[in-house]
């Protein structure tokens, strides 16, 4: 007899470590510091500041008002390295934001519509900034409490934040903080969602 498990339908979250450097972390954190910023992203409903606008490239505004001129290029390019992984067409950035969480703000559960694959860089975190927590898209995983923990089984997987920490995962994956409230003052990230090439 031959008995083995087959892991079906897998999701693939990339995360790339440094993805920028201190440097030009504090470059891009300055000029997001310098913006006139709302607070009105559905995202972050309480205790944040956002350039979201729904049309509007931040990377690109990055690219052009910062030492780090080759940003754009760079998310262009991981984003396509992601896209191969996942077997995916070419994709282009199509809108990018910058927002800034101030303690006690949660990040509510969300997905990302009319986009193929979305990303996070965090530009500011410490041990106290809430996590980016993923939801199990099986909706039977979050029913029943399994006798163990595992792969199969998990209704939430948790990425720790960290500085220069990029993110990329498929949009219509749910995410958010899972209810656990920020304590960091000025948790600042960029996130950014892409479309196929046409």
């Amino acid at each position: 007899m031959k008995v083995y498990v087959e892991s079906l339908f897998p999701t693939g979250v990339m995360i790339i470590d440094d993805f920028i450097d201190d440097h030009e972390r504090d470059e891009i954190l300055t000029y997001v510091r310098s913006l006139d910023m709302h607070d009105n992203d559905e995202t972050v409903p309480r205790n944040a500041l956002s350039t979201f606008d729904g049309a509007k490239n931040f990377i690109d505004d990055v690219t052009k008002n910062t030492a780090v001129d080759d940003f754009f290029d760079r998310v262009t390019f991981i984003l396509n390295e992601y896209a191969n992984v996942l077997g995916q067409p070419e994709l282009k950035l199509t809108n990018s934001w910058a927002h800034i969480q101030n303690e006690g703000s949660v990040i509510v559960d969300h997905t990302h519509p009319n986009s193929k694959v979305s990303g996070v860089l965090y530009l500011n975190t410490d041990r106290d900034s809430n996590n980016l927590v993923f939801k199990n898209p099986n909706p039977y995983a979050r029913l029943e409490t399994p006798l163990v923990s595992n792969e199969f089984n998990y209704s939430i997987n948790t990425i720790p934040v960290e500085n220069g920490r990029l993110v990329l995962f498929p949009s219509w994956l749910e995410h958010g903080s899972n209810y656990e409230i920020n304590k960091t003052q000025g948790r600042t990230m960029i996130s950014f969602n892409s479309s196929t090439i046409q």
